[in-house]
């Protein structure tokens, strides 16, 4: 049993390390990339949340999902950390907000980082 899960662990990263070797920085390339680019905005946040928060994740999941993709969420008993491509970064903080105090914010222009490609 072992061994499968490190099998399919090597595989995996292989699978990965080629497709990271075929990309291309062709200027035809990087416009069709540009083009499927719906949402400009990856936008990441951790939370301290309030004393007594009523935190549902599935809740803030769709929220996000209405005004973005690629919506991930994460929690304990303490923190929210969330991660969303979006539009609207104004939005997903205001989300970020109702529920506690934030620790930290990153938010990356993706348009501007496939240029740097």
């Amino acid at each position: 049993m072992k061994q499968n899960f490190i099998r399919r662990i090597v595989s995996l990263i292989k699978n990965t390390k080629s497709v990271a070797h075929n990309h291309s920085n062709s200027k035809k390339e990087t416009q069709k990339f540009d083009d499927d680019i719906r949402f400009t905005y990856c936008t990441e946040f951790i939370v301290s949340k309030f004393v007594n928060c009523n935190f549902n994740p599935e809740v803030l999941r769709k929220n996000l999902q209405k005004i973005g993709d690629c919506v991930i969420v994460m929690h304990d008993d303490e923190v929210i950390k969330t991660h969303v491509h979006s539009n609207n970064p104004d939005k997903v903080l205001g989300y970020a907000l109702s529920y506690g105090k934030l620790i930290s914010v990153k938010i990356d222009n993706l348009e501007e980082q496939n240029k740097q490609m």
